[in-house]
């Protein structure tokens, strides 16, 4: 009759037993999970969206850069795509006057450089010379105009996450209501958050 009421008493004690350590777990895990805190983006500080920044660098060079506030930006832009653009213009412009002149040549016609003598191969051999420069510049503007559009989407998001100076990394070990942690505890601070720490428990 003794062990029959020992063995009553223990089967009514094991499940508040393993609630009471569930219980102290979970307190465990909120109490860690506490040490993250988040704040509100601060308000007045401008924060540029970087798909509206790729569009607009898409639709007109250079609008990302504006969208952004990096007015700086806006000379190296265009001086970069006038400067490839030039080059599409005069490779091509070179590229159809030999054009223009070797046809005249098959047709035994004069053209502007019949007073230098040409023959059919020159003549071609300097029309495909300015093809493949105007076909390279074509290239690079278009390199270009892809740069561009990256640059503004990459440069708003940065500007989005300025990861600060509040960065460090240090072991910890502390005895808990479950036994003893150990871990790693690092913090990390961005311009949209207040310095965030976690913690890795091993």
């Amino acid at each position: 009759m003794l062990r029959f009421l020992v063995l009553i008493c223990f089967m009514v004690w094991m499940p508040f037993s393993g609630n009471a350590q569930d219980t102290l777990a979970d307190k465990q895990v909120r109490i860690i999970s506490k040490d993250t805190v988040q704040l509100n983006i601060p308000k007045g500080k401008f924060q540029p969206k970087p798909t509206k920044a790729l569009v607009y660098s898409l639709i007109i060079p250079g609008a990302g850069q504006i969208y952004n506030r990096d007015w700086w930006k806006l000379p190296l832009v265009y001086g970069a795509l006038g400067g490839v653009g030039y080059l599409v213009q005069q490779n091509y412009k070179e590229y159809r006057r030999y054009d223009k002149a070797r046809d005249l040549f098959l047709e035994g016609k004069p053209n502007e450089f019949s007073h230098l003598n040409p023959n059919e191969a020159s003549l071609r051999a300097a029309r495909d010379y300015y093809r493949s420069n105007f076909e390279l510049s074509c290239l690079g503007l278009g390199v270009l105009y892809a740069l561009q559009a990256i640059e503004a989407y990459t440069a708003a998001h940065l500007k989005s996450f300025d990861v600060s100076d509040d960065l460090s990394f240090h072991p910890y070990f502390e005895h808990t209501v479950t036994g003893p942690a150990v871990g790693i505890s690092y913090t990390r601070g961005f311009s949209k958050t207040a310095p965030l720490s976690h913690r890795i428990q091993f």
